[in-house]
């Protein structure tokens, strides 16, 4: 079963899903933060597009749509919006 967190890193920071553990270990074992952070990166961050196409793309694909309408957004986990 995957956690709210879980989806949060992978989707929204392109991150480990088990990131917070992974970086928790890097820095139990004497690495740098950025060090640690590093280890756990997978790719770029999604980030919300909210252009014509996205809504009706949400129109689509209810779990898009459940997403970005229960307040989730992935480039808020990034600390760019919110």
């Amino acid at each position: 079963m995957v956690t709210e967190r879980q989806a949060e890193l992978l989707l929204g920071e392109g991150r480990h899903p088990d990131a917070d553990r992974i970086e928790r270990e890097r820095l139990d074992a004497g690495k740098s933060s950025a060090e640690a952070r590093r280890a756990t990166v997978l790719g770029r961050p999604i980030e919300l597009n909210q252009s014509e196409r996205t809504e009706k793309a949400k129109g689509r694909s209810p779990w898009l749509a459940g997403l970005t309408s229960h307040g989730w957004c992935p480039s808020r986990s990034m600390g760019t919006g919110r």
